[in-house]
């Protein structure tokens, strides 16, 4: 061996005698009763009890599971046309001088690639880039910027809205979520009256249906939750931002428009919170997890699906204010609600899908259950989930597939600040310089 070269040991990462020992322990944490498990989550979806007017049952508690190829061959009569929204994130990006920022850019597919004004309707996007800086000279405020195809919502969040001393997991959360409402919502709104969409038309969004995080900052600025020392009513500019998703909904309703929101990492936990036993609630971490572990014995040839739910209250952030609220009736008096708070109620199913070996959690307006009927949409979801080669609708997968903002496009975007990024010695190994 030459002189001053170090064998490379680093390459042998588990020794025979590690590995032997970890493969005894990873053994003795899968032995467990597979069927006892699954037995077990059933039995605590049959016995869910409501008392209190948190969730709401649609037609009695019921799981099932259809066969894919019978889901997939029905046809929707009253449907002539798909689209997907979703929109792309950069995801929260910290710097060094404390400036966090995010950028999102949204989309609208269809599945017969349509083309609006003579080009495609993905040449159509709504960008949104948000930034948080802790500079007390920093001036807040947002700005709309027209191009030919393409909109930029530019918003700078200063030290007023969020000050320096608030919890950095908040500040990525607020930046990250308006950076959404920025995109999402503004877009769905611009694409639906541009394309005059309408009954027989079905938009599927990617994610929730409702920014109800930032709900709950609304809510506590209004002395109505904990203090968490973020005002987003302080300027017009942020109301107004988080209104448009409202503005989707009614636009919606006015136009028979079917909106179905497609949340593929649903955080819930509101069906185990306020339907289950206390022993129930310390078996899984959230609803997600625990209706996969009720569907994971199903054939992989079928979907999982429950009956619908409506959730007319929410938990508020901890540390004030009442444990649950009416997200809708707190809100009238700063945002614009023109029909009754229960039309805006989320009514939500759960469906998983054995391709994919998850649970996603579908949620639509209270207003559109009632309307289309929960059989009948059901039934439409499901179809088209089962379509989807991914467990998603096709349109989502096509929208999903488009809008992602990829790792080396994120790295551009970090190093054109001009600013370093903000890394721990862990996260700087490898990263370019």
């Amino acid at each position: 061996m030459a002189s001053g070269v170090c064998p490379d040991y680093h390459r042998t990462m588990l020794t025979s005698d590690v590995r032997r020992l970890f493969q005894r322990e990873t053994k003795g944490l899968g032995h467990r009763d597979s069927d006892k498990y699954n037995r077990r989550a059933r039995k605590v979806y049959d016995d869910l009890n409501f008392l209190g007017k948190e969730v709401e049952v649609v037609g009695g508690l019921e799981y099932a599971r259809y066969e894919l190829l019978d889901l997939a061959a029905w046809e929707a009569s009253n449907i002539n046309c798909i689209y997907g929204l979703d929109g792309g994130s950069s995801r929260t990006m910290i710097f060094r001088n404390g400036a966090v920022a995010c950028a999102n850019q949204a989309l609208l597919v269809s599945e017969t690639r349509s083309m609006c004004r003579q080009m495609p309707l993905e040449a159509y996007r709504t960008l949104a880039w948000v930034t948080h800086n802790r500079d007390y000279r920093t001036i807040s405020g947002a700005n709309l910027e027209h191009h030919d195809l393409v909109s930029l919502w530019r918003l700078q969040l200063s030290n007023d809205e969020i000050p320096s001393s608030a919890n950095p997991h908040r500040i990525q959360e607020v930046v990250k979520a308006m950076a959404d409402v920025s995109s999402e919502p503004q877009h769905a709104a611009k694409m639906i009256q541009l394309l005059d969409l309408g009954e027989g038309d079905l938009i599927f969004l990617d994610g929730r249906l409702y920014p109800t995080r930032l709900y709950r900052y609304l809510i506590s600025a209004m002395g109505r939750g904990a203090d968490v020392d973020i005002d987003l009513l302080l300027k017009d500019d942020w109301k107004k931002l988080i209104q448009v998703s409202l503005e989707v909904i009614h636009l919606a309703i006015e136009r028979n428009l079917l909106v179905v929101a497609i949340n593929k990492t649903p955080e819930s936990i509101s069906l185990l919170r306020f339907g289950a036993s206390k022993e129930a609630k310390q078996l899984w971490h959230t609803d997600r997890q625990w209706i996969s572990a009720l569907f994971e014995k199903i054939p992989s040839g079928s979907l999982g699906y429950t009956n619908w739910f409506i959730q007319p209250q929410h938990p508020s952030l901890h540390g004030g204010g009442p444990a649950t609220m009416d997200f809708f009736e707190e809100l009238r008096d700063e945002l614009v609600l023109k029909y009754p708070a229960d039309h805006y109620h989320i009514a939500f199913l759960y469906v998983y899908d054995p391709r994919v070996n998850a649970a996603l959690r579908v949620e639509v307006p209270r207003a559109m259950l009632d309307h289309y009927g929960a059989e009948d949409l059901r039934l439409l979801v499901l179809s088209q989930i089962a379509r989807g080669p991914g467990g998603v609708p096709n349109a989502i997968r096509i929208a999903d597939a488009q809008a992602r903002i990829t790792q080396e496009e994120r790295e551009a975007l970090q190093y054109q600040t001009g600013l370093m990024v903000d890394l721990d010695y862990n996260n700087s190994r490898g990263a370019a310089r």
